[in-house]
């Protein structure tokens, strides 16, 4: 009798964990790529910042526009926004801190990712004409509900650190849509 009792616990205990492992296949159907699972935000962030830094060093509007979602594009002013910004950044980048995520929301159904939005700053943006910088953008990785907001919705270009007590103020906004 004790080894029946034994038995039927040991198969119990046996079925409950493999429904409770294979349980997560319902939500995440095989079919998915990983991608829709999991946003590597971090990365993400870190080209969009390597595409903004290129596109200030060289003074590239188009590249930088690019990077806008269709929103912030469909600004009437944009192309003004941008070239105010290339007028205010001096230089060519000699060196910059990493980039800092500065937050993150993410929503999912059912298992699948379907939307991510991000801020971060480029921080002591160095340039060779020894003028200091801060860079500051929020942007969605991922939005299925308005696709038109996925990529760069605000981005904000100062003199000096954001933290820095003794900053002029001094900065340039671009693609900022909401308000309008």
């Amino acid at each position: 009798m004790r080894i029946r009792m034994k038995s039927a616990i040991l198969l119990i205990l046996s079925a409950m964990a493999v429904v409770t492992l294979s349980s997560c296949s319902f939500l995440w159907p095989q079919d998915q790529s990983s991608e829709k699972r999991s946003i590597s935000t971090k990365k993400e962030q870190k080209k969009i910042a390597t595409s903004i830094l290129k596109a200030f060093d060289e003074q590239d509007n188009e590249a930088l526009k690019d990077l806008f979602c269709e929103r912030s594009k469909a600004l009437p002013d944009l192309d003004e926004q941008i070239q105010a910004a290339m007028d205010f950044y001096e230089g060519k980048m000699i060196s910059c801190d990493d980039i800092t995520g500065t937050s993150e929301e993410q929503s999912w159904e059912l298992g699948v990712v379907t939307r991510v939005s991000t801020g971060g700053h480029i921080r002591y943006i160095e340039t060779d004409t020894e003028k200091r910088y801060t860079i500051a953008f929020l942007n969605h990785l991922v939005n299925n509900k308005h696709p038109d907001k996925v990529g760069i919705s605000k981005l904000t270009i100062m003199y000096g650190d954001i933290y820095d007590e003794d900053r002029s103020g001094e900065e340039v906004i671009v693609g900022e849509y909401w308000g309008r």
